[in-house]
């Protein structure tokens, strides 16, 4: 555990040794919330841009999580073209 102190305006510094380890810059944005009612945790937050917001959507990321278990899973087919795909798409 790291110490530090909190300063006017509920200000806190993060040591140097946890700054080496997340990946934070002056000007970041952070997500602040309260575990068990006592414990303050910290979290870096990365923007996107949003046209590529979907992406990261809860419902896209099950989707692709999804995809990728049927591809480990082998339940997957292999189209050589864009006119063999549409064959293939068309015979299920």
């Amino acid at each position: 555990m790291r110490e530090a102190f909190v300063r006017k305006h509920f200000q806190v510094t993060l040591p140097a040794s946890v700054r080496k380890k997340v990946p934070l810059r002056v000007g970041d944005l952070v997500d602040i919330s309260v575990r068990g009612g006592s414990e303050i945790v910290i979290r870096p937050l990365k923007l996107i841009g949003a046209s590529q917001a979907w992406f990261w959507s809860r419902a896209h990321q099950q989707a692709e999580r999804e995809a990728e278990a049927q591809r480990r899973a082998g339940k997957v087919r292999h189209a050589h073209s864009a006119k063999h795909l549409i064959h293939e798409l068309r015979k299920a």
